[in-house]
């Protein structure tokens, strides 16, 4: 009987505990719900009243579309951040996407022809840094300090990559150019270089330590 009594017990905790749990779950769900309506109102609220303000004074849409673009490619990049089972991939996936979206969209309302001589180039550098840093940090299994050095030395070459197309539209003279994108390189190996011989000096004195 008492161990009947204990078993019972221990079942009905069981189920209490799971019953919190399912409750907490819940009421993530839906608090998760209520800050993403909270946050998407903050944000076309503001949309309404540039459109409305621009349509009351110049009778149409006109200045309005690039601060309304620009609050509805921020919602679109915080608003993986509410989505269940979050993870930071999902941010960097949008940003990746609509960044790129809303320079050619910016660029189209503009009338400018910036957007794959300049915007193009800049965004990729940046972009592909953001995602190289990820990567390292979440996947590689090396020390800090080789993933720093790493790290610079894959963004030395996007931004070696991106700044040769840049420069070779913003400078005239190809001298210049060079010397710039020497230095760019130069640095980064170097930069990479100090943060290895670190990394490696401390991975000699563990040794030493554990020896």
């Amino acid at each position: 009987m008492l161990n009947e009594n204990l078993q019972n017990g221990i079942v009905e905790d069981a189920v209490n505990i799971s019953d919190v749990k399912q409750g907490i779950v819940n009421y993530k769900g839906k608090l998760r719900k209520v800050l993403f309506t909270i946050f998407s109102v903050l944000c076309f609220i503001p949309i309404g009243v540039v459109a409305i303000v621009d349509t009351a004074v110049t009778g149409s849409i006109t200045w309005s579309i690039i601060p309304i673009v620009s609050i509805l490619f921020f919602w679109a990049v915080v608003s993986p951040i509410f989505i269940k089972n979050y993870k930071f991939i999902y941010s960097l996936l949008s940003l990746t996407l609509f960044a790129l979206i809303f320079l050619f969209i910016l660029n189209m309302l503009t009338y400018g022809t910036w957007f794959f001589s300049l915007a193009l180039p800049a965004a990729a550098n940046t972009l592909a840094s953001i995602w190289i840093v990820y990567f390292v940090f979440r996947f590689l299994k090396i020390s800090f300090w080789y993933k720093i050095s790493l790290v610079i030395l894959f963004i030395g070459f996007t931004s070696l990559i991106s700044n040769f197309f840049i420069n070779s539209l913003i400078l005239t003279t190809y001298s210049i150019a060079t010397v710039n994108l020497a230095f760019n390189i130069s640095g980064s190996i170097i930069l990479a270089a100090i943060f290895f011989i670190i990394g490696m000096l401390r991975n000699n004195k563990a040794k030493n330590r554990k020896e």
